[in-house]
């Protein structure tokens, strides 16, 4: 699309010099290209793809030397995207990951990325970007002082410990958050810090999310020393290992409160890389992964506890490995619950979701002009909330109408007496 673009809009000003006409078609034609839709698909691709063709830049892995002009040529496709929303949800997921796991080839760069975002769209669009942006900021100060108070009250600690407290409203970090019983190592340095930051800060309320955490190990027992990245599961049931050589399944399991698809996901990558072996019979890791829906998911887990009860899992003590630094990875969560962590595309449950909010908005927008106007006739009301919400998608008259519908259900409108297209709003 950048290429053609590039090629025409040179065409256009050098022989028609400039002639809207001209610039005018052009627009029409890359406009129905991007947002062009394939047979049953309920919404054009060109947003997630054009989120995931940014993020691929702004990663520090194969970090490209002219990545600053691709992003920014990136926005004149942004810019012909109807579906801005969709684009945004897919954008602040990718910024998410890239922030937590510090993957990201430059800061100056986020946050010239979000800049231009921000002069396309307006404060509004990339208010949550800034939060975000700004959450690690504080929370580099915020370890800081942590580290200070220790050294004051002359605590230690006998592991390295960051913190990333992120605003609940500014991230996309909903779904279900599977639970679990952190290591014993990550116990003390926890509850030290949620002392001090109760201490700094007063009616705010701490949740660990430790499905987005990672720790790194240093294995003592192997003939070279092998620095393992993993996720926090994974590094609870390494330090298991840390006194035996062998550990059931089922005191496992127990231990870190993990059961069914879960337990599967975090294991699973550590016999894979060769790190423990499993003995006897264990169903749950050595057979395909579940696929089913949620009854037999239910009774599939139930199965394969009982088969779980005599089987072990084995610290493999001649482990080696041609790296010395390895990043043990975890299966994706499944699509129907609403995780946050996946890259892949949007799954079924993004169109359905980005559909709610675009109702809250539409009903926000139409209380707003309806306050403001206090009677508007149906027409000019269709009209004015259409231009609001042209910087984000733009709505079909059908869903205005179910909006319109919904508030005069709930009170905020009714129909104004002795006519058909009017309404009047309720204070």
């Amino acid at each position: 699309m950048l290429s053609l673009h590039k090629k025409y809009s040179k065409l256009f000003n050098e022989v028609f010099g400039g002639a809207q006409a001209f610039v005018g078609a052009l627009d029409k034609a890359c406009s129905a290209v991007v947002n062009a839709r394939e047979p049953g698909e309920t919404s054009a691709r060109a947003p997630e793809l054009l989120a995931r063709y940014c993020d691929a830049l702004l990663r520090r892995r194969g970090a490209d030397a002219d990545a600053d002009d691709k992003l920014a040529a990136a926005i004149i496709v942004f810019k012909y995207v109807d579906d801005k929303d969709v684009f945004q949800k897919h954008y602040a997921r990718a910024l998410a990951r890239r922030l937590i796991h510090q993957l990201s080839a430059s800061m100056e760069q986020e946050e010239a990325m979000i800049n231009r975002l921000k002069a396309a769209c307006g404060y509004e669009f990339t208010n949550k970007l800034h939060r975000m942006f700004t959450d690690v900021a504080v929370s580099a100060d915020l370890n800081a002082k942590f580290q200070q108070h220790l050294r004051d009250n002359n605590l230690s600690l006998n592991t390295g410990f960051f913190i990333q407290v992120l605003q609940a409203g500014a991230w996309p970090l909903g779904g279900a958050m599977a639970p679990l019983a952190p290591p014993a190592q990550l116990e003390r340095p926890a509850r030290l810090f949620e002392a001090f930051y109760r201490g700094s800060f007063s009616g705010r309320r701490l949740a660990w999310l430790h499905h987005l955490c990672t720790g790194e190990l240093r294995t003592r027992y192997t003939q070279r020393v092998y620095h393992i990245s993993a996720t926090t599961p994974q590094c609870a049931l390494l330090l298991m290992f840390e006194n035996v050589d062998s550990v059931s399944v089922r005191e496992a399991r127990d231990t870190l409160q993990l059961s069914g698809e879960a337990w599967a996901r975090h294991v699973r990558p550590l016999l894979d890389a060769g790190l423990i072996a499993a003995r006897g019979n264990v169903p749950s890791l050595t057979g395909p992964a579940p696929t089913q829906g949620a009854e037999s998911g239910t009774s599939g887990a139930a199965a394969g506890e009982e088969d779980d009860a005599d089987a072990e899992l084995l610290l493999n003590l001649t482990f080696t490995c041609k790296r010395t630094k390895l990043r043990l990875t975890c299966g994706a969560a499944p699509t129907h619950s609403g995780g946050s962590g996946g890259s892949g595309s949007g799954g079924g449950g993004e169109p359905a979701h980005c559909e709610d909010d675009r109702k809250m908005y539409l009903q926000a927008a139409l209380v707003r002009i309806m306050k403001q106007r206090k009677v508007l006739r149906h027409t000019e009301l269709i009209q004015e909330v259409v231009a609001q919400a042209r910087g984000s998608f733009a709505p079909s008259v059908a869903m205005i109408k179910k909006c319109i519908e919904s508030l005069i259900d709930k009170q905020y409108l009714e129909r104004a007496p002795g006519t058909l297209d009017t309404y009047a709003y309720l204070a």
